[in-house]
């Protein structure tokens, strides 16, 4: 799970996913954000997508919320403990 993530009821989703882990499983979330603010090739294909459907409207940006809040949020529920956040830039 990742990119749909942010749309679940976070404690909810957690106890469900300790559920299902066995015992020693991975819950695993990736996220690809678009970096509009610093990335120029981002911004180009952004411009590009509005240039065609200038009416839609975007739901996320990816920038709704840090790695430091999303560990709090998959803490909060109690389930897990040990939880490892990285975070890698792949594009300039």
């Amino acid at each position: 799970m990742g990119s749909s993530f942010h749309w679940t009821d976070y404690r909810q989703a957690m106890k469900e996913f300790y559920r299902i882990l066995v015992p020693g499983g991975f819950f695993t979330a990736i996220w690809n954000p678009r970096d509009i603010e610093s990335s120029e090739l981002h911004k180009r294909i952004e411009d590009a997508v509005y240039s065609e459907v200038p009416q839609m409207k975007r739901v996320s940006s990816g920038k709704s919320i840090s790695t430091e809040e999303m560990k709090e949020k998959l803490l909060s529920g109690g389930y897990f403990k040990d939880i490892l956040l990285l975070k890698r830039r792949m594009w300039n």
